[in-house]
């Protein structure tokens, strides 16, 4: 009977990737528009439990919150972003540091038992109804 409830409980996961990149190489070498990965931290993955069911209701307006708290992205993987959005999709950022020549790149994807139209709310909200509407026109 545990088993079957395990598996019967939805899971709603935010994986977060983040490495740091540049176009040079160790002896500050330009790399002709190639990148090399300099460090990459290990996937993070953020669960939705029944503290944050407590706090935020459902699991579209708990990740929305814990995307634009904790993760600095500002894109879609698609544009404009469509109203249902597959597992393989993601969000990201990219930042240059501003004295070394490194760039970090981050992704957030929703993985587990989100249905595509709750991925497509989350990045609406974090990516920007209005930001979408102008690239797309």
């Amino acid at each position: 009977m545990a088993e079957i409830l395990k598996t019967a409980i939805p899971r709603y996961t935010i994986e977060i990737c983040r490495r740091t990149t540049s176009l040079y190489d160790e002896q500050d070498r330009w790399l002709g528009g190639s990148s090399r990965v300099v460090s990459t931290e290990p996937i993070e993955n953020v669960s939705y439990d029944n503290e944050d069911r407590q706090v935020y209701g459902d699991p579209v307006k708990w990740a929305i919150s814990y995307i634009r708290d904790h993760v600095e992205v500002l894109e879609a993987s698609q544009c404009p972003i469509p109203w249902v959005v597959p597992e393989h999709e993601w969000l990201y950022g990219t930042y240059d540091h501003q004295y070394v020549n490194l760039t970090e790149e981050i992704t957030a994807r929703l993985v587990g038992d989100w249905t595509g139209k709750q991925r497509s709310e989350v990045f609406r909200a974090v990516v920007g109804e209005e930001s979408q509407r102008a690239e797309s026109a």
